[in-house]
């Protein structure tokens, strides 16, 4: 595959000069391999280069310019059942949810997958082996440096992981020609974030269930759940409980003590969904 100084300039790309003489000029300083093609140009031959030469964000940059991207639709896109399976959404609910984290990931990814479409295009060799060829590049350490250095960054993990697994790749470039569109590409390669897990000296109601769990007679989490409850509504501590039981407990907190603890059992659970 081959690409002109024009149409390198074109994609006003921050490393490269943005006239035709400038990247004329840049690829003979670099060494870049080029062909004469028979064409409307000085002397009657259009130099492009090979593509598959050119330094690793060119490369990302040019095939991103090349694959076809479908046109914006004016309403906005709902979610079908493949991109429900793929993990998609509609490009407004996307990257608003995203923070910077989750933001340079998905650049990540997006820049991993796309060098795997290059090589898809470039040696036409089936998606999958295209997949399977990276992650064994990567493995080996032969991954072109600008690449390599992605990959810690498109894991997103706390322990700096520099492997790359097939199937996870290959999931990403499912997603990645899944989507309608660059801003949809970004919102389907993020990371789902994780919520921090909650210290247990930090759950408020913890003490209050405490007193009713650690007994000598060793009780079920079941039973001490439910005193704790009913013990909230003697003490008229509502607003420990939930307030989708709130109303409940209100017009329970008259009756009989079972009953009342029974049905106030779910809302003693805490707000945040950590189980007892």
């Amino acid at each position: 595959m081959l690409i002109s100084a024009v149409e390198l300039a074109g994609l006003q790309l921050p490393r490269l000069p943005n006239s035709r003489q400038g990247i004329e000029y840049h690829a003979k300083k670099n060494n870049w391999p080029f062909k004469e093609i028979a064409g409307q140009a000085r002397g009657g031959k259009l130099k492009k280069y090979l593509i598959a030469a050119l330094p690793p964000e060119i490369q990302t940059a040019t095939l991103l310019a090349k694959v076809p991207v479908l046109a914006e639709a004016k309403k906005p896109v709902k979610p079908n059942k493949k991109m429900k399976q793929l993990g998609l959404m509609p490009r407004e609910d996307g990257l608003m949810r995203l923070d910077d984290k989750q933001t340079e990931t998905a650049h990540a990814r997006c820049a991993i997958v796309a060098h795997v479409l290059l090589l898809y295009e470039l040696s036409g060799m089936p998606i999958k082996k295209a997949v399977e060829f990276v992650a064994a590049e990567a493995a080996a350490g032969r991954l072109p440096e600008d690449i390599a250095k992605l990959i810690p960054i498109a894991n997103a993990r706390s322990n700096d992981e520099r492997s790359l697994s097939g199937p996870t790749l290959y999931r990403w470039v499912r997603a990645y020609r899944a989507a309608p569109d660059s801003v949809s590409r970004l919102a389907a390669l993020a990371p789902v974030k994780t919520r921090e897990k909650k210290p247990m000296l930090a759950i408020e109601w913890l003490p209050d269930f405490l007193m009713f769990y650690q007994q000598p007679n060793k009780p079920m989490m079941m039973a001490a759940a439910k005193k704790l409850a009913q013990w909230y509504l003697e003490q008229g501590k509502i607003e420990q409980i939930s307030s989708r039981y709130r109303a409940d407990a209100e017009l329970r907190s008259d009756s009989d003590g079972d009953e009342a603890a029974a049905g106030a059992y779910e809302g003693a659970r805490p707000a945040d969904g950590v189980g007892l």
